[in-house]
């Protein structure tokens, strides 16, 4: 059984009492990330007590270090999107016909297909053509240059939440 305290963050505890995880958190925190938090004890009435907003909206994650890409989809989890991931613009494609993501957030440089590549193509099919993008790149002035919205990395996360928001109406629900 794990339980949890609260104090500036979450501490994790297995049954016998010891730390499993730290989690660090602030205000600016999302209901999606408490309930995360809340999947890993045994209390469904606490569980049951947070409730999230009806609107989900899907990401595509295109970037091909494995690391950057699982933490930023963990973050983006965590604040109640729906994210699945591709590791280059080749399985970018095949991830977006399986499904229609609202927004796509990808790398610039990426082995077999780039991001710029990835884009051509999405632009070139009428079904696809709508979908935002958002580059995020240790490059970002090669999407820039052409006119697309970028951001560096490491990118922040308030940032990018903020810069979600305003490219496809998701609400911040750090301050629902």
């Amino acid at each position: 059984m794990l339980s949890f305290k609260q104090s500036r963050g979450f501490d994790i505890f297995s049954s016998d009492g010891n730390r499993r995880w730290q989690i660090m958190v602030n205000q600016s925190h999302s209901k999606a990330f408490f309930q995360y938090a809340m999947m890993f004890t045994n209390n469904p009435q606490a569980f049951d007590a947070i409730s999230m907003p009806d609107i989900t909206k899907k990401i595509l994650l295109v970037d091909d270090n494995a690391d950057l890409r699982d933490l930023v989809a963990d973050l983006l989890r965590f604040e109640g999107y729906e994210v699945s991931t591709a590791d280059d613009g080749l399985a970018g494609l095949r991830e977006v016909d399986q499904k229609l993501p609202d927004i796509i957030l990808s790398d610039i440089r990426m082995p077999h297909m780039d991001g710029i590549q990835m884009r051509d193509h999405l632009l070139s099919r009428p079904e696809t053509r709508d979908i935002p993008i958002l580059f995020i790149s240790a490059f970002p002035w090669q999407a820039s240059e052409r006119g697309l919205v970028a951001m560096p990395k490491p990118v922040k996360i308030d940032d990018l939440l903020a810069t979600l928001s305003k490219m496809i109406g998701a609400t911040d629900r750090r301050t629902s």
